[in-house]
């Protein structure tokens, strides 16, 4: 059965969608399909960000991620979307 935090989604506007997906993904087969769908689709959105962040994306601006302690940027050196895969995969 799909699980979902019933206070959390209840005050939520998707409810009625969560709900709905709770009675159509019963079999475990179902919720682990689902759920792959799930990370593969939260996983491109990440890269997408990361990949923007380093520079390959359409943005008119330049982004710089900086670590508030030291004041260095967090791509020094590194691509992000790169990090955020061995991050994944490892």
């Amino acid at each position: 059965m799909l699980v979902i935090e019933t206070e959390r989604l209840y005050n939520s506007s998707l409810y009625k969608v969560y709900k709905l997906l709770k009675q159509k993904f019963i079999t475990d087969d179902e919720n682990s399909a689902f759920k792959k769908v799930q990370n593969e689709t939260i996983e491109t959105v990440i890269y997408r960000i990361m990949e923007m962040i380093d520079g390959y994306g359409d943005l008119s601006f330049d982004v710089e991620l900086i670590n508030k302690n030291n004041n260095k940027s967090l791509k020094s050196n590194i691509e992000l979307r790169d990090q955020f895969m061995n991050y994944i995969y490892d």
